[in-house]
């Protein structure tokens, strides 16, 4: 631990706190395939889903430190955490507006499936 004490305020609590986003996010990672195949994907679909997230995570990081250095941390955080939270609520609105139900019922569907699926 003394190697954590002589660390500057935030990369210490960087370093501490990487295991509260990490593990959910790899539970995500693993299990996100597994509901796509529920949901009615093919094999492709979920490849080529899986496929373009990585490919923009790559080509955003190629960005993001020059991006950071010109507005800062803060504001970058800000800007981006806005899209990234704002983006897929216009687009669940906009389902809920083109299939005249909720998102979460459908999962609801998806969810007794699995139930049901598991009973036997």
């Amino acid at each position: 631990m003394k190697l954590l004490q002589d660390l500057p305020r935030n990369p210490r609590y960087s370093i501490l706190l990487e295991p509260v986003w990490a593990i959910p996010g790899t539970i995500v990672l693993f299990y996100a395939p597994l509901y796509m195949k529920e949901a009615g994907l093919s094999d492709i679909e979920i490849g080529l889903i899986n496929s373009v997230n990585l490919y923009f995570a790559f080509i955003f990081q190629l960005f993001a430190g020059s991006i950071t250095n010109k507005l800062g941390r803060k504001r970058t955080t800000l800007i981006f955490d806005l899209i990234a939270w704002s983006v897929p609520m216009f687009i669940w609105a906009e389902l809920l507006v083109v299939s005249d139900r909720l998102p979460a019922e459908c999962n609801l569907q998806i969810c007794d499936r699995f139930l049901q699926l598991s009973n036997y």
